[in-house]
């Protein structure tokens, strides 16, 4: 068999060129060798020009897919062999490989494994991690396989043409979206005895970014489009990776109820259990495959529209009874004691009085979330962006909250709103929250500490200062980020929308503080002392309960914050009823709203025009 060795290459100059040693080490050599430089800007293809190879070079980056693509087409071989620029084959591995094609008739590929080794010593434990994970897994599935990987991966032509080539639009999993399209009759098999040396990933951000991009193409692919038959799920690993990535919102709940502890220990034990090969590396290997299990759930999660639809049940059935828990928790003693003392006519009328207050704050946040939406993300109508508010609003009455990503993604995918938007969204919307509730509430400074304290109304300048230019929060936000070396912001908000959401979010708080302020005034408090009082610390309560994920609604915590300012106008017992009567109110008008909220925004969304998209990142 003629066997022709392609190798894609982009900025790969650390170690292309023990790639390409290794190549021309094998015994008997391929046939022809062939580097598709791939617009590299680090003088990678200028270091393979000095070897005895066909380089072809692309003038602008178009990705592995379309190099790999490239190299196919202008390969004479019988068998394609695709190398990755970082990988060093070990001595035998194009032999050994063409020996199992031939050895099996009814095999297309044949896909090698990483060796326990890397191509350069040291790396740290995220290099080690990865070099020992990638050997033992693959190890253990040598044989018959499912799914194609083509960082070292021989290919018979006939095999090849079935197919067609790399999909191109993809940068991330295409080599298993190829294996997706082989036909059943040709067999993938993996082998131990085609080693390469692989030269990983030594830092764990960027390793756990790719992870979790190659986790979501994948799951994208698999069930977005038609696949070859498979032997069934591993469900060990599926198993594995839930289990892992239980332990977190397991912690939420345990914080919530230490009875549920159970969960995260239990979750964690099973993470132990499934995967204890793990365990013989030591503790740095265990957090590294830990970690690696949670962010390949997070990208199956976001990647797998069938995960999307199970997460949006499971979050019905959470949030259902989180709503019923959260209730069930809430001492309903002072509506009692209050009714006994008014007569439940007055305080029926008083509560809801103070729960209409609430709500009509909250329609307010509502609208500073769609001045917002109306920058940042499509052209949709108020509805529709209504029901990512409302889930997103419901689930503050979730310890932990991390189960509504999954459902939040998945609606904002429907109206051409992408991760990186809608993080955005939501990261600016919260910083105007968490803004303006601190300013009103430190604003009430004087009214609850005296006169002398007056310069706390400076408090109110930064708020100001961006409703006269509303730019510099996107400026004072691309500084921070700057400082933090990330890149810059994926989206920014114009001057209508910054004034827009900073006015009504001020007055959201402003609002929803006169139902506090009236309970206070109808249990004794003095309405002139006590008004500052109210406003700004229901505020300032209400964000630092936000901080707190744990907390459903930061339950305590802005009770905590809120009593601070009550005790200074009403006696303490009188102040706790009034606390336990504000909680009352607002979880009541909040449900009422929200759930309101969402459903009537589901069912006219249903009847919205097709979207018109942004420009801008994804």
């Amino acid at each position: 068999m003629r066997v022709s060795v392609i190798i894609p290459n982009f900025d790969k100059g650390r170690s292309l060129a023990a790639c390409l040693d290794a190549v021309f080490a094998q015994a008997p050599a391929p046939d022809e060798v062939i580097v598709v430089d791939d617009a590299s800007t680090d003088g990678s293809a200028g270091l393979a020009s000095r070897y005895d190879i066909r380089l072809l070079r692309n003038a602008v980056n178009r990705g592995v897919s379309h190099a790999r693509n490239r190299g196919a087409a202008a390969a004479t071989g019988d068998v394609l062999v695709f190398v990755d620029s970082d990988v060093a084959l070990a001595p035998g591995a194009l032999a050994n490989a063409v020996a199992e094609l031939e050895r099996h008739p009814s095999c297309g590929v044949v896909q090698g494994i990483y060796a326990d080794r890397p191509m350069f010593p040291g790396g740290g434990a995220v290099a080690a991690y990865k070099t020992r994970a990638e050997h033992h897994w693959r190890s253990r599935r040598a044989g018959v396989v499912d799914a194609t990987l083509f960082a070292l991966t021989a290919v018979r032509r006939e095999a090849w043409e079935a197919v067609g080539g790399f999909d191109e639009t993809l940068r991330d999993a295409e080599d298993v979206e190829w294996g997706t399209r082989l036909p059943d009759a040709w067999e993938i098999r993996m082998s131990a005895d085609v080693l390469g040396h692989h030269d990983d990933a030594d830092r764990l951000r960027p390793y756990l970014r790719e992870v979790f991009r190659r986790a979501r193409t994948y799951a994208t692919t698999l069930t977005a489009r038609p696949v070859r038959r498979r032997r069934g799920i591993d469900v060990a690993a599926v198993a594995t990776m839930t289990s892992a990535a239980a332990v977190l919102p397991g912690v939420a709940l345990a914080v919530w109820r230490p009875w549920l502890a159970f969960v995260p220990v239990l979750a964690l034990l099973g993470f132990l259990v499934l995967d204890r090969a793990v365990l013989r590396y030591g503790p740095s290997f265990v957090v590294i495959r830990y970690l690696t299990h949670v962010v390949e759930f997070a990208g199956m999660a976001l990647g797998s529209r069938r995960l999307q639809q199970a997460f949006a049940a499971l979050f019905a059935v959470a949030l259902a009874t989180g709503l019923v828990l959260f209730l069930g928790a809430q001492d309903w003693t002072p509506a009692r004691d209050l009714a006994a003392h008014l007569g439940s006519g007055r305080v029926a009328g008083i509560l809801g009085l103070a729960a209409l207050i609430n709500a009509a704050g909250l329609v307010l946040g509502l609208i500073s979330w769609r001045a917002l939406f109306a920058d940042l993300g499509a052209r949709v109508s108020g509805w529709t962006s209504s029901r990512l508010f409302f889930v997103g609003f419901l689930t503050k009455f979730l310890p932990g909250r991390f189960i509504a990503l999954p459902v939040l993604l998945r609606m904002g995918r429907e109206v051409d709103v992408g991760p990186v938007r809608l993080a955005g969204l939501f990261a600016l919307s919260w910083g105007v929250v968490a803004l303006t509730g601190l300013t009103v509430g430190i604003a009430a400074g004087p009214g609850l500490a005296g006169a002398r304290f007056g310069w706390l109304l400076l408090a109110a300048l930064p708020v100001v200062a961006l409703l006269i230019r509303p730019a510099l929060f996107n400026s004072a936000l691309a500084l921070a980020l700057r400082v933090l070396r990330r890149p810059p912001p994926a989206v920014s908000a114009s001057d209508r929308g910054m004034r827009g959401a900073l006015a009504a979010q001020t007055l959201s708080w402003v609002v929803s503080g006169h139902h506090l302020w009236l309970l206070a005034v109808v249990a004794g408090a003095p309405p002139v002392a006590s008004y500052a009082v109210c406003i700004g610390g229901f505020a300032a309560g209400a964000v630092a309960g936000v901080v707190v994920l744990v907390a459903p609604d930061g339950l305590g915590v802005r009770e905590a914050v809120v009593m601070v300012g009550l005790v200074t106008v009403l006696p303490f017992s009188v102040a706790t009823s009034v606390v336990l009567a504000s909680r009352l109110v607002c979880s009541l008008s909040e449900m009422a709203v929200g759930a309101g909220g969402l459903l009537t925004a589901e069912l006219m969304h249903r009847r919205r025009p097709a979207p018109v998209a942004l420009g801008g990142p994804r």
